[in-house]
């Protein structure tokens, strides 16, 4: 499935374990409460995908662009997100602690908070809440 355009899909729920979705357009595709596990998504276009919930187990982001994506509470165990883009990405509660390749400066553009949780070389980045 390289190359395949799925821009605005409605995939709520899909399993797409195995998928070869390199240069796959994503762009604005509901994926939520979605399965990817051992799922290559190579310079994947999903800016502003609704990826809530989504499970992303083993699977490759490597160059990927999830600008403006909502992945509020997914969970991408083990994933690989090497060169990722997450500029305006919402990772709120998104937990991030076995990802690959992950930079801080990767997520300097991304929204976090201390419900996201992340690699302990990034610990530093969670946001301390004010005290009253």
């Amino acid at each position: 499935m390289a190359s395949v355009r799925l821009n605005g899909a409605y995939l709520t729920g899909a399993e797409l374990n195995d998928a070869h979705l390199t240069y796959a357009n994503l762009n604005g595709a509901i994926l939520r409460d979605a399965t990817f596990f051992d799922a290559d998504l190579f310079l994947a276009n999903l800016t502003g995908a609704d990826l809530r919930s989504a499970k992303f187990f083993k699977s490759s982001l490597l160059g990927a662009d999830l600008t403006g994506a909502d992945v509020r509470g997914a969970n991408l165990d083990g994933s690989y997100l090497a060169s990722t883009d997450l500029t305006n990405t919402d990772l709120r509660g998104t937990n991030l602690s076995n990802v690959i390749g992950l930079t801080a400066d990767q997520l300097r553009g991304a929204r976090i908070d201390d419900s996201t949780l992340l690699p302990p070389e990034l610990l530093s980045l969670i946001p301390t809440p004010p005290r009253r």
